[in-house]
């Protein structure tokens, strides 16, 4: 169990969608997973992948700095997920074109693992505590050079997920960046 403090907002606003690990492999430096992200509701659904390489905690530091991925599933629309995830992120403006990308690169900061949701005595992307243990991966994403910030958190055991506000002065750069991945490529075909 590992883990660093992290500040969210006080309402806790997040975009949750469902997991399923579909990869995972050890590697010199960790553990490199890949899950399969799905947000349904109603008849919509949107899916895409999240790469996370899950580094080993050396010294005292109690958090990894590391790096991963955002990626495209072909012919998944997720621009009404995308609304939903600027609202969760306080964003004034939601795009409707973006520079496309197959592949968003990511620095990360594993902030936690073993978390579970509470008030314990330690917190940890705003709303974890390691104590009690639990199946919560707390991960602070870092998109646009540092420019854009969110929460990551993942729980495989219980197949969730969720995009949560770092800082809402953050959310218009970061909606911009997932829009790369989210927005569908063919929009002109749909309008």
């Amino acid at each position: 169990m590992t883990g660093a403090k992290g500040s969210s907002a006080a309402d806790g606003s997040s975009c949750s969608f469902q997991i399923k690990e579909i990869a995972s492999q050890n590697e010199s430096e960790g553990i490199n997973k890949t899950w399969l992200a799905t947000a349904k509701r109603l008849d919509k659904v949107a899916t895409f992948r999240i790469q996370l390489l899950l580094k080993k905690h050396h010294g005292g530091v109690p958090f990894a700095f590391s790096s991963g991925a955002l990626l495209r599933e072909a012919d998944s629309d997720g621009a009404w997920f995308l609304k939903e995830i600027a609202q969760a992120l306080a964003a004034k403006t939601i795009p409707t074109r973006a520079d496309f990308c197959d592949r968003l690169e990511i620095a990360t900061a594993v902030l936690g693992t073993a978390l579970s949701r509470g008030g314990g005595g330690d917190r940890f992307a705003g709303s974890f505590t390691s104590q009690p243990a639990g199946d919560w991966l707390a991960v602070k994403v870092f998109v646009a050079d540092g420019g854009g910030e969110f929460f990551l958190n993942l729980n495989s055991a219980a197949g969730l997920g969720e995009i949560a506000l770092k800082d809402e002065g953050y959310g218009d750069t970061v909606v911009e960046e997932l829009a790369r991945i989210l927005l569908p490529k063919n929009l002109d075909a749909q309008r």
